[in-house]
Order: C-alpha cells, then structure tokens, then sequence
C-alpha cells in the first residue's frame, strides 16, 4: 500500500550516517536560513535532500548556490503536495537516520548530536525520537512544547496528538520506515500525525525534554489552515484506526475531534460545511450534546452567535475567581496540609493555644 525506502543495507559504504529532508514550495524568503541551521550542527555526518514542490520563486537558484556538497538538489514535476514531496526526498536519502525539516523551521546547533544519543543509548530499538521546540510568530517566541511521552504512546496519540507540531523535531529509524512504510500521499492534511501513529503501533517512540528547534507558525500557507483537507483526512483516520481503542472512547475522540473542526468552520463563517462536520460528530456518538447545540446555533445569524459569545465570555470570567481560589487550593504544600491538620486535631482535643481551645477544670 505504501512505498518504502531501500534498507540500509544496499546503501553505499561512504553513505552520510543522517539524511535531512527538506520539503518546499515557494518559500525561497525562508529555506536559506532552514539549511544554514543544518549546516550549523555540531555533528557533521549527514547529508541534506531539499525537495521543490514545484515552486514558481527563485527556490532553485538559491539552494543550487550553496556552496556544500551535501546538499542534494530535487525538484518535483508538478506540485504534490506534503506528503509526496516528503516521500520523494526520503527515497533519495541513504543516511541510517531521517530527520525532517520544514523550510521555514530551524533547529538548534546541539539537535542532531543529542537525538542520535538517544538513539544509540536506548535499552531496545527505538523508531522515532522527538524534541522540544518554541513557536515562533513573527520574529517572538509565543509558547514552548516540551515532549514527555515516551515508550509505548498509542492509546495518547490516539486520544491526542501529543506529538503536534513535531515534524521539523523528528529522527527517524531507517529501519523503522522500511518497517512501517512512508507518509500517506491519500492525505492531504494530518499526514505526520499517521506515520506517528503507525510508528507507534511497532515501534518506541523516545522524546528528548530539550528545546532544540524553533517552529514557524506565521506562514498562511501552512496545510493545517485547509479545514476541507483536515475533514478528508479525519474521515480516512477515524476508518483506518476504529479498532485502536475501546468503542466508547473511540467515539467520543473522534465526535471531540469533529466538534472542534465544526467550531473552526464557523469561526470562518462557513455555516453549511460547519453543521456537515458537526453531523458527523453526533453520528459517530449520537450523545455529544455539544455538536447537538452548535448544531443549533450555527441556524442562528452572526448577531446571534455575538450575542451568545459575548454571554460566554462574561460567564467565564464571573467564573475566573472560583477557579483562582481552587488554583490556590491545590497549590498547597503536603506539610502545609498536615500542619492545618494537626492544628485542628489539637484544638479538638484542647491542647491547643487561642481561639476554638477548651480548658477543663480541675
């Protein structure tokens, strides 16, 4: 169903221990400063593929003009899309690892060095390691993911991509690849999210707690933006992975999954696709009260919908000082606890000092 990559064993002798591949589609403003991080690496074995979805700028000029022959050139015909483009560069790599990288990221000098030690330290064969990175918007950092899932991850993935956004962070086993298969080119959105979950499934997943990459998020034509894209690839997801979980939950992933995209079409304005996204969420779990009353609202014209945000809002912030005080709560040391605790237990008894402490008389 998927094409594969040659084993690492019909590879040449003098082939790069690591091969990056860079996909791009006319973002020749970004790929110098994606390949100039690569070239920064503190390990230096490896080989770069950047891979042109047919772009219509000056892509080509630019990266045939670096002047460093581990740099591999290859242009596609036509343009793709994500995932194909991806597959092309990974069937030219001969490293014993892939790393991916999108054109507009950049990674830490340390990255590679420290993820090949993961690698290599593993107690068992290890698929895909993964690291932190920070969200970069416009020049400023908005957020920092820091990766804790480790080992065998399915069921989380499955529940949610706690891997989200780690394509530009991900190394991957050749071996694992040759195992599993490439991307999906059916998938025109969530492509990464089905290698991981199909890496998942045979493989250890080990994530480095380090940010070693920094991750774009200001460019318009990112795929997770097409709404229409990211319901084709839920519909083909939700079939492909049914069986994964118990059907309870199953359910009520993938009616969560649909209610969020509902929300997003209505955010754009898109009643009709909104209310088909929300009708697939109540088929998949007939008792998802919240698709059933977007359902409803998305009847309701933009004042109305204003008019109920505005309500939220207000609502959320009468609430914002209970949720404060429960914060506070929580927070409370364990001995702090106990020390209130023996408090009390001494006024019970009249041993205590002040207020509340009972005297008996002789």
């Amino acid at each position: 169903m998927f094409d594969t990559i040659h084993s690492e064993a019909e590879n040449k002798t003098s082939a790069p221990l690591v091969s990056v591949v860079i996909p791009t589609y006319n973002r020749a403003h970004v790929v110098r400063r994606a390949i100039d991080s690569v070239l920064a690496q503190t390990f230096a074995d490896f080989e770069i593929i950047v891979v042109d979805d047919g772009s219509t700028d000056r892509t080509d000029e630019l990266v045939q003009g670096i002047p460093d022959w581990r740099i591999r050139y290859i242009r596609n015909s036509r343009n793709l899309g994500l995932a194909a483009t991806r597959n092309a560069g990974i069937r030219q790599a001969r490293g014993q690892y892939i790393a991916l990288l999108d054109s507009d990221d950049e990674w830490l000098p340390e990255k590679l060095d420290r993820q090949l030690s993961v690698m290599r330290q593993a107690a068992e064969p290890v698929g895909l390691t993964y690291t932190g990175y920070d969200r970069i918007y416009n020049g400023k950092c908005i957020g920092t993911f820091v990766p804790s899932h480790h080992g065998p991850v399915l069921r989380a993935l499955l529940h949610k991509n706690v891997l989200m956004g780690c394509s530009s962070t991900a190394l991957i086993s050749r071996t694992c690849l040759v195992d599993i298969g490439l991307f999906d080119e059916r998938l025109r959105s969530s492509e990464d999210y089905d290698l991981w979950l199909r890496i998942a499934k045979r493989w250890r997943i080990e994530p480095l707690p380090v940010v070693l990459a920094r991750i774009c998020v200001d460019g318009e034509d990112r795929l997770t933006k097409d709404l229409g894209a990211k319901e084709a690839a839920f519909d083909l997801l939700a079939t492909k992975y049914k069986c994964e979980l118990p059907r309870s939950l199953n359910a009520l992933v993938w009616a969560s999954r649909y209610t969020s995209l509902g929300i997003s079409w209505l955010r754009k304005g898109e009643k009709r696709s909104a209310r088909r996204a929300l009708l697939k969420a109540v088929r998949v779990r007939p008792c998802h009260l919240k698709a059933w009353a977007l359902i409803g609202l998305s009847h309701l014209g933009p004042r109305g919908l204003a008019s109920i945000q505005k309500a939220r809002d207000r609502f959320r912030r009468l609430l914002a000082p209970l949720a404060q005080a429960k914060k506070t709560l929580s927070a409370e040391t364990p001995q702090n606890r106990g020390a209130a605790q023996e408090s009390m237990s001494r006024r019970r008894s009249g041993t205590g000092k002040g207020e509340g402490s009972v005297r008996r008389r002789p």
